[in-house]
This record gives C-alpha cells, sequence and structure tokens, in this order.
C-alpha cells in the first residue's frame, strides 16, 4: 500500500515538475523579449539624447567662433578707440589754452579799444552821411548838371552804436571762456580715464579671446567622445536582439531538459503504482528452466529434492 503512495507521489511529482518547467519556457520567452525590447528601446532613447548632446555641442563650438570673431573685431576697435581716446589728449590741451586763455584775452583787448573804435565809428558815420548826402543837380548854360559820389549810407543802426551793442554783446564772454577751462580739465581727465578703460576692455577681449581657444579643443574632445559612445551604443542595440536570442535557447534547453528529467519520477511511480510484477514480465518459462538447469550442473548435488522454481519473482522498486 506505502509502495502505491509513494508512486502517486512520484508521478504527481513528475506532472509538477514538468507543468514548472513549461511555465518557466514560456514565462522566461515573454521576459527577455521584453526584456530585450525595453533595452533596446532605452538603447535608441540614448542614441537620440546623444545626437542631440552632439549637435549641441557643435552648435556651441560654432557659437565660440563666432564670438571669437567678434572679440577680435571688438578687441581691435577698442586698440584704436583708445589710440583715438589718447591723440585727442593734446588736442584738449590747446582748446583749453585757446578757449580758456588766448580768446578771452583777445576779446578784452577788444573790449579795451572799442571806446576808440566808437570815436572813429561815429567820425566815419558823420563822415558817411556826408558823402552820401553830397549831389550836384543844377542847371548851368541850359545844360541839366546832376552828379554825386554813389555813396547811399543811411543805416537803420548807426555805425557808432554797432560797435557799441558789439561790445556790450562781449561783456562776460571772456569770464564765461575762462570757466570753461575747468570743464575741459574734467573732460580731458574724463578721457584720460576712458583711455585707460578702453585699453583694459582690450586686454580683456584679448585674454578671453585666448580662453575661448583653449575651450574649443574640449568642445572637440567631448564631441569625439560622444559620438563614440552613440556608435557604441547603436551596436549594443544591434547585438541586443541576437544576444536575447541566445538567451532563449540556453534557458529553453534548461527547461526541456526539466522537462525530460521528469520522465524519471514518472516511470518510479508508474512502476511502485502497478505492484508486483510476474517473472514472465522479464523472462519466459522456457528461458528460465534452461538458466536454472546450467545452475544446477554447477551445483554439488544435495539430498533433498530441489523445490519448484517460484512462479513470480518481487520486482524491485
Amino acid at each position: 500500500m506505502i509502495r502505491r503512495i509513494v508512486g502517486v507521489i512520484f508521478i504527481v511529482i513528475a506532472f509538477i515538475g514538468a507543468g514548472i518547467a513549461y511555465q518557466g519556457l514560456q514565462l522566461t520567452n515573454r521576459f527577455i523579449d521584453n526584456l530585450a525590447l525595453t533595452m533596446s528601446n532605452a538603447l535608441e532613447l540614448t542614441s537620440e539624447t546623444l545626437d542631440n548632446v552632439e549637435n549641441t555641442l557643435v552648435v556651441s563650438k560654432q557659437t565660440l567662433t563666432d564670438l571669437s570673431v567678434t572679440l577680435t573685431t571688438m578687441e581691435t576697435t577698442a586698440g584704436d578707440m583708445a589710440t583715438a581716446v589718447a591723440d585727442a589728449e593734446p588736442l584738449i590741451d590747446e582748446i583749453s589754452t585757446v578757449v580758456a586763455s588766448d580768446v578771452p584775452n583777445s576779446i578784452e583787448t577788444l573790449q579795451n579799444t572799442l571806446p576808440t573804435l566808437v570815436e572813429v565809428a561815429a567820425v566815419i558815420d558823420t563822415t558817411l552821411i556826408t558823402l552820401s548826402r553830397f549831389k550836384i543837380d543844377e542847371t548851368i548854360l541850359g545844360f541839366n548838371l546832376n552828379y554825386d559820389l554813389g555813396i547811399d549810407y543811411n543805416p537803420e543802426v548807426p555805425f557808432d552804436q554797432a560797435v557799441t551793442d558789439l561790445g556790450a554783446s562781449l561783456d562776460g564772454l571772456p569770464e564765461t571762456l575762462r570757466s570753461l577751462e575747468t570743464e575741459l580739465e574734467t573732460t580731458k581727465s574724463s578721457l584720460d580715464i576712458m583711455n585707460q578703460n578702453v585699453d583694459q576692455l582690450a586686454t580683456d577681449m584679448a585674454n578671453l579671446n585666448t580662453t575661448l581657444g583653449e575651450v574649443q579643443p574640449v568642445l572637440d574632445e567631448y564631441i569625439r567622445i560622444v559620438v563614440d559612445v552613440n556608435d557604441r551604443l547603436r551596436l549594443s542595440g544591434k547585438q541586443v536582439g541576437v544576444q536575447a536570442q541566445q538567451v532563449k535557447q540556453i534557458f529553453n534547453i534548461i527547461f526541456i531538459w526539466m522537462g525530460l528529467f521528469q520522465l524519471v519520477p514518472l516511470y518510479l511511480g508508474l512502476e511502485m503504482v502497478a505492484g508486483e510484477r510476474g517473472i514472465s514480465q522479464y523472462v519466459t518459462e522456457k528461458e528460465f528452466a534452461e538458466r536454472m538447469a546450467k545452475y544446477e550442473t554447477l551445483l554439488p548435488p544435495v539430498e533433498t529434492a530441489a523445490a519448484e522454481p517460484p512462479d513470480v519473482v518481487e520486482s524491485s522498486a
């Protein structure tokens, strides 16, 4: 009874093992397919991201190149501006001398001579009026004599008054011009500071341009690395499917082997459930009698009668 129960247990174990092998075969195939698809999608997405990174690096490199050209132009312009400002400082000194010194002195000299000029202008004005009024319009011996000097002088403002007004308009101008000396000195100082700042700006642009030149080889190296990694990812993406098929084949072999291995407990279980079997299942009666006769010739004779061979032999589990 116990033998048959153990045999049933072996049969159940065999069917359970076969079911596990079949389910494992199905689940493993689906799992590997899904894993391969996920890895392929992830590699493709990573490759697209690296493409974008590569494009960004290329655009950044081009931008830095354009910026370097712009900085070179600005550096040249700043240098020329600094030179122009430096050249303008002597001109400011000359303008300061003329405007704040020479012109006010000349105006004051003119103002000092204006009273004399007013007197001379009055004389000139009187003379011109007199000459303008000189005319001959007479009839002599029947001849009409009409003659003048051709001077038509009748100004709205007398000459001496115009000179006086000119002198009045110059009042305070020398002091105003002299006050510009401070402004011109301030302008000169500002130009000097501007010259230094522009010159420093040109130097900073040159240094920045040098730094940009050092950055570009680094960007080239990053681009090379990104391209190399992207190529490796594309190659890996192509190999994922092949490797997944190889792994599936390995697991298929393992689970098929597990399924075939269940034949052993199945066979043992069936043997144990079937119980004892007759000797006729293994040898015929004739073969058994011939073998026993052969063994009797090899054994010493015995006094007791040989027992008849058993009809059945207990089969081993």
